[in-house]
């Protein structure tokens, strides 16, 4: 199995899924169906993602930064 290229969007898409996951809102990996919300980990990672927004103002592509602002 190929090894995925890592680079910024994969990791910002990463954390966006662990969220949903944490949501209940998707299957985690070997998973059969979803399980029950998590909110605080699910808040967690919206504060990674917040932080990462902060931290990464200014220093991204305009791609990289609409994935995040979207996100």
């Amino acid at each position: 199995m190929p090894v995925p290229n890592i680079n910024f969007s994969a990791f910002v898409l990463s954390l966006a899924a662990t969220a949903a996951v944490h949501f209940g809102d998707r299957v985690e990996p070997g998973g059969e169906k979803p399980g029950p919300p998590d909110l605080v980990a699910a808040g967690q990672m919206i504060d990674i993602l917040a932080l990462l927004d902060e931290k990464t103002r200014g220093n991204l592509t305009a791609d990289e930064q609409q994935l995040l602002d979207t996100i």
